[in-house]
């Protein structure tokens, strides 16, 4: 291989990867190859190398070829196979030089200088690109008969095969969690817009889970710029509960997450606040995989009960509550409850979601042959308090009551004559119209399947 370009004949043009020089970490470019002719001694195919200090000669090349290279403390020799000398090398240095322009030889000659990387790129571009590791493997198997045995290894990118394959990177999960306290690391993402809103108006979840214990917790949220005030409160109400400091929250680039209200806070408070890169959902899995697996238990929920779908916010709060106390983390082989909170969970009270149920009237005007009980739904357990979630069909509202009564064999409404659960206006809920919270009236349908996917029809980045 030469640095000299004006020294080859029948120069051609064919850039042919790299090589990296011994002991530096600078590589060559191989941009085409020629002959080098002296008029007695000829060499073919030698590389154009950008980078070279020197001529060189590949010692291997010449072995492979059948001459003999011998090596003294001043010179260097190649011969022929019958010990005909076809050149001598004076060393100066660490070098072994070969006067080119001066050399004689006995006989004729011609070197053919075999550039195994040159050719294992060619035969990549053969094979319409196919990748270096099937190659190998067709020629150390002997799959293919034609191939020739060189070394196919893939020493440098190939630019078409970078444009025309490109892949998304891979995200590999970590052998090892580097987190050792609850609280200590925290993953955030904003869901939403629902296709429908909540029986509150709400629209929008922000999933907070903890990346030691995974537990979980929900806020929702009627527009996405509420996130900030709802993060800040979250974060202090957590901390002084937990007795633990929040130190890092993960979460997208997304405006809810990225603005000055919520950096100014976290900055004053010394909270560090990473960040996924763009387009790369993967990198924030965690939160993206617990958003899939509450939906999936929501959706199961609603469609079982039959109840209508501005009740959603209530069925993933429900999901929430439960896989919170029944979800364990293998890593401990405990429940998220106890990572968090340090004790066992009572699931005693828990009934099925969207059971009909009775609850006692409580403060209010009853004659002495009035109803001393409402029907309703159970829709969820109170955050708050030890109480349940009804929904009662005569106020459409939603309470929270310890003084109920549960029939868990009747959990579909279709079955009973409670038609003032159903809605009969569909178009009010899509054009816009939101339902109404407590002491409101509104009017009732069926949830059916494709209703249900419209509704968890939401954003994850």
């Amino acid at each position: 291989m030469t640095v000299f370009k004006h020294l080859l004949h029948n120069y051609v043009e064919e850039p042919a990867g790299a090589v990296r020089f011994a002991n530096s970490e600078v590589e060559g470019h191989v941009r085409g190859y020629g002959m080098l002719d002296n008029g007695v001694v000829k060499i073919q195919r030698v590389l154009y190398v950008e980078g070279l200090d020197h001529n060189l000669f590949s010692t291997s090349h010449f072995c492979d070829m059948k001459y003999q290279v011998r090596f003294t403390i001043t010179h260097c020799y190649l011969e022929y196979p019958d010990g005909y000398e076809v050149f001598k090398a004076e060393r100066h240095g660490i070098l072994y030089y070969v006067d080119f322009p001066t050399l004689s030889a006995t006989r004729p000659v011609c070197l053919l200088a075999k550039d195994s990387k040159a050719q294992s790129w060619t035969w990549h571009r053969r094979l319409t690109h196919h990748n270096f590791r099937s190659i190998a493997k067709l020629q150390r198997q002997g799959l293919v008969k034609g191939l020739p045995k060189l070394r196919f290894e893939k020493d440098s990118l190939c630019s078409a095969c970078e444009m025309g394959k490109m892949k998304r990177s891979s995200f590999k999960s970590k052998s090892e969690s580097s987190i050792s306290s609850a609280l200590e690391l925290l993953y955030m993402d904003l869901c939403g817009p629902m296709r429908t809103t909540s029986i509150n108006g709400k629209k929008y979840v922000l999933v907070m889970i903890d990346d030691y214990s995974r537990y979980t917790w929900l806020e929702f949220l009627r527009n996405k710029s509420d996130a900030p005030e709802l993060i800040i409160a979250f974060i202090k109400r957590i901390q002084v509960r937990l007795q633990l400091p929040v130190r890092t929250i993960h979460s997208d680039n997304d405006t809810e997450f990225k603005n000055d209200t919520l950096q100014s806070y976290l900055t004053s408070v010394g909270i560090s606040h990473n960040f996924s890169a763009a387009y790369a959902p993967q990198q924030n899995g965690i939160v993206e995989r617990k958003n899939h697996t509450l939906v999936e238990a929501a959706r199961t929920m609603l469609a079982y009960s039959d109840l209508p779908m501005y009740l959603w916010a209530e069925a993933v709060a429900t999901a929430c509550f439960t896989q919170n106390r029944t979800i364990i983390v293998k890593r401990f082989n405990k429940t998220t409850y106890v990572l968090i909170n340090k004790c066992k969970p009572n699931i005693k009270l828990l009934r099925v979601f969207g059971c009909r149920c009775y609850i006692l009237r409580e403060r209010q005007g009853l004659s002495k042959f009035d109803k001393k009980a409402d029907e309703g739904y159970l829709v969820g357990y109170s955050l708050t308090s030890k109480a349940y979630r009804i929904y009662i069909i005569r106020t459409k509202t939603v309470v929270e009551s310890m003084n109920v009564s549960f029939d868990e064999n009747s959990t579909r409404t279709s079955g009973h004559n409670s038609s003032e659960l159903r809605l009969k206006n569909k178009a009010s809920i899509h054009s816009g119209i939101e339902p109404v919270s407590k002491g409101s009236t509104t009017s009732n349908s069926n949830s059916t399947s494709s209703e249900l996917d419209l509704l968890y029809v939401w954003t994850f980045r």
